[in-house]
């Protein structure tokens, strides 16, 4: 690869420019929790339970009637 980008240096240019490019327009914070956003948002479609706080105590009460 090393020798390719030497042997090519104006096409590793111009692809490192658009590398840089693309990660200064999509990899920024606003960017980044957009994505994590929709990618909670659909994994959450996926579940089988409704999401919800559970208190220590009601974990607790759930690990116990499970042995009996």
């Amino acid at each position: 690869m090393l020798e390719w980008a030497k042997s090519h240096d104006a096409e590793a240019q111009r692809i490192a420019q658009n590398a840089q490019s693309f990660a200064m327009r999509h990899l920024n914070r606003q960017s980044r929790l957009c994505y994590m956003f929709h990618l909670i948002s659909e994994l959450s479609k996926q579940m089988r339970w409704a999401a919800g706080r559970h208190s220590r105590r009601q974990e607790e009460l759930a690990a116990g009637a499970a042995d009996a």
